[in-house]
């Protein structure tokens, strides 16, 4: 929270002097959620219509339309799903959706009975100000990950060893800028200029 409240926030409203602001896209794993909602299920249900309706009642990827028309030659989609019973595992992004959050939260006095409101008690958001912000999100789901699927051949895999892994793979390979090319890419450090 204090990473979010100090930092992640500022730059999202343009308060830490930065004229472009750009966050890149949160990683977000669709998943089914436990029928008593406290976790996740350890794979998909079975597709209803293998290769045409993905998840039924859970989610499904349709083709964008635009102006009445399906747009199959673009390689743009939407996502309907059931919001009771799926859940976004975020497998790259948690600090840049927790800022989403605090703001929206701060936007609505909607903290509650939040322990953590009090690092944002200095934020001060209004509409205007987060009105052309805009987050890209990866939505990443696993067509074969379903229950009963004989091309798994008991390979221990599932949702959950999935969602670690992913995890794992983008924050193991993301590399810090050196400092070196930190400073001579400065455009606002006179030396770097």
């Amino acid at each position: 929270d204090s990473r979010v409240a100090t930092k992640l926030i500022p730059y999202l409203l343009g308060n830490g002097g930065q004229d472009a602001r750009f966050f890149p896209p949160i990683v977000a794993i669709i998943v089914p959620r436990n029928a008593d909602k406290t976790g996740i299920e350890n794979f998909y249900p079975q597709p209803a219509t293998p290769g045409k309706d993905l998840f039924g009642e859970l989610f499904d990827v349709l083709p964008v339309e635009i102006d009445g028309k399906v747009m199959d030659e673009i390689p743009l989609s939407q996502i309907k799903y059931n919001q009771t019973k799926c859940a976004f595992v975020i497998a790259d992004g948690q600090h840049r959706a927790m800022a989403l959050l605090a703001i929206q939260r701060q936007l609505n006095k909607s903290w509650a009975d939040n322990p953590f409101a009090y690092y944002y008690d200095h934020i001060q958001v209004t509409k205007e100000m987060v009105a052309s912000i805009e987050l890209p999100v990866s939505i990443v789901y696993f067509p074969d990950l379903f229950d009963g699927n004989p091309a798994l051949g008991g390979k221990r895999i599932n949702l959950r060893t999935i969602c670690r892994e992913i995890f794992l793979i983008v924050n193991r390979s993301a590399k810090a800028v050196s400092d070196t090319r930190q400073l001579l890419l400065d455009d606002e450090d006179f030396g770097a200029i």
